[in-house]
């Protein structure tokens, strides 16, 4: 699943999911989101600090793995890094996208599921400047970096499943760059590259029992949360993805795509029969239209102009001027 976030809005909550799809999520073998906030309970609060009381709500929504490496995780310093991990593990749940841990080196993460051995490779796009004399230490994007991974990592395991936090938020196509990146780790050896960090959904390319997604949008994320909102819509932005993934030791055996949507009382749920369709019809255009060359791009940059710069410009607006 894509962003999760227990801040804002979201500090209130009694449930991450609602029952039906708590029983969905409960049935897999292994359940990982992207945890985009900070457990910490500073007695100042700030923007993207969820209650470390609340970690329980991910456990009882069946979560077991938690990617730790995005652009928010820092936003408490090294001491919020440091307690967002160990809120997790107090919970049952395994910090993913860490390059060390108590000083241990992690840069790959092992799950052993019903005899099939998966590796998981997490990284984030933060740009934060990392004290590296520290034993928590998440791993850093970076596309060399993750090459040289990839290539030598995959053939270890029966799958290489490779997560990022990565791409440009509110498109609803992945940058030519990342898209570029991303076919790259899948042609080194990745059976899946999963991505996140747009807070919307993207399309996906399935090639060769090979899956990538590039964006799964949000999943539990207060869009109200911020200085500056966006123009994007907060409908539009409550609407995410889960995607299941199905493996045997030889090859990805299928995938299938659950559109959800984040409500206000009751957590996340699953759409309705025909919600579901028209998202997924929307998907499916979507991943036609990311799936050709130029026409890609210019969806691409014609969505990049009309959403991203202006939200950029009214950030800039409120750090220099407003602020």
């Amino acid at each position: 699943m894509g962003d999760v976030s227990l801040s804002g809005q979201n500090a209130n909550a009694s449930a991450l999911v609602n029952s039906e799809l708590r029983q969905t999520l409960r049935s897999a073998d292994a359940v990982i989101c992207n945890f985009e906030s900070t457990f910490t309970d500073e007695k100042t609060p700030g923007l993207f600090q969820s209650p470390s009381a609340k970690a329980r709500l991910l456990k009882e929504a069946g979560i077991t793995h938690a990617v730790v490496s995005n652009n928010h995780i820092h936003d408490y310093g090294f001491k919020g890094l440091k307690d967002t991990i160990s809120t997790l593990r107090s919970v049952g749940i395994q910090p993913l996208g860490l390059e060390r841990l108590e000083g241990e080196d992690r840069e790959v993460t092992t799950l052993k599921l019903n005899g099939v051995n998966i590796g998981l490779l997490c990284s984030g796009w933060t740009r934060v400047n990392q004290d590296h004399s520290n034993p928590h230490i998440f791993r850093e994007y970076n596309e060399q970096e993750l090459s040289r991974s990839i290539d030598r990592l995959h053939a270890k395991f029966d799958h290489l499943v490779v997560v990022c936090h990565r791409g440009k938020m509110f498109v609803e196509y992945p940058a030519p760059s990342d898209k570029r990146a991303f076919q790259q780790y899948i042609h080194l050896g990745a059976s899946a590259v999963i991505a996140h960090h747009p807070h919307v959904a993207q399309g996906v390319s399935y090639h060769h029992d090979r899956l990538i997604a590039y964006s799964l949008g949000n999943f539990y994320f207060d869009s109200t949360e911020g200085h500056v909102q966006s123009r994007y819509s907060r409908e539009k932005q409550d609407l995410g993805l889960a995607v299941s993934v199905d493996f045997d030791k030889q090859k990805l055996l299928s995938y299938e795509l659950m559109p959800v949507r984040r409500t206000d009382n009751r957590g996340v749920v699953k759409l309705n029969e025909a919600e579901s369709s028209k998202a997924l019809s929307h998907l499916e255009k979507l991943s036609k239209n990311t799936n050709t060359g130029l026409a890609a791009r210019l969806f691409f940059y014609s969505q990049y102009l009309w959403h991203v710069v202006p939200h950029f410009l009214r950030v800039l607006w409120y750090h220099k001027v407003k602020k």
